[in-house]
This record gives C-alpha cells, structure tokens and sequence, in this order.
C-alpha cells in the first residue's frame, strides 16, 4: 500500500491487538517515503502496544526514530548530503538498529535499492529467523 494510508491500517491493527486478533509478528518495510513511513509507522504502533518484530527501511530521505515494543531495525540508505537519513533509537527502543551505508556498490542507486537480491535475500531471512522462531 502506499507510504500515505499507514495510519488507518494501524489503527486496525491496534483495535484486533486490544481483541487478541493480530497475527503476529508484525513486519514493516517501505522505501524511500515509505521509509520513512516505516519507522512512524512502527513506533504509533509500539506506543499503542503492538509489538513490531522487524523494520525494513530501503534509502529513507528523513531522519527516522523508532521507539517501544521494536525488536529489530535494518535501513538500506545511501547518504544524503546535508541531512541525516538514518534511523535512531528514541524513548524506551531496546531493540538492535543497523543502518548500513550501501554506498560501497557502486550500481545501487536510490530508485532501485529495494530490489537489489542480495538485500532482499537478507530481509526474507530476517523475517524466516523470526516466523522460524514461532
């Protein structure tokens, strides 16, 4: 769905999480404004008390800042100059954050980083860890 109808999905993932409904774990991924997204996203639903067992983030183009009841953060990005588009722990996140620079791979670019294999590969084997683990 696209990165602007978050909240109305949240908010139906909250009210079947208050009647024991959601099918968890919960997994969030989106790319560039979506990657943004993500972590706004994760962390309205961390506040209402929905734990979020992995976010993806493909090249954000903001600053992002994930909160309570987040496992686990990976953000793809490529640095923006003169602004921070990395993801960081805000109030109560005990999770773990990676934000890997992918600037070494010089054929990844922001309009197709989120379908680069190998990172793709990476996020799928992240969420078998976690449904592996169920």
């Amino acid at each position: 769905f696209s990165y602007k109808f978050w909240k109305p999905i949240a908010e139906d993932i909250i009210a079947r999480a208050k009647r024991d409904e959601v099918s968890y774990p919960v997994v969030i991924m989106g790319h560039s404004l979506g990657g943004n997204e993500s972590s706004k996203f994760a962390s309205y639903l961390g506040r209402n008390g929905v734990k979020v067992s992995l976010v993806v983030a493909f090249d954000p183009v903001e600053t992002g800042h994930v909160g309570a009841n987040i496992d686990r953060v990976v953000n793809y990005y490529l640095p923006k100059q003169n602004e921070d588009n990395t993801i960081h722990a805000a109030g109560g996140f005990a999770g773990t954050i990676q934000n890997i620079d992918v600037t070494t791979d010089p054929s990844i670019t922001h309009t197709n980083v989120e379908k680069n294999a190998r990172f793709q590969a990476a996020s799928i084997n992240k969420l078998n860890e976690i449904t592996s683990a169920l």
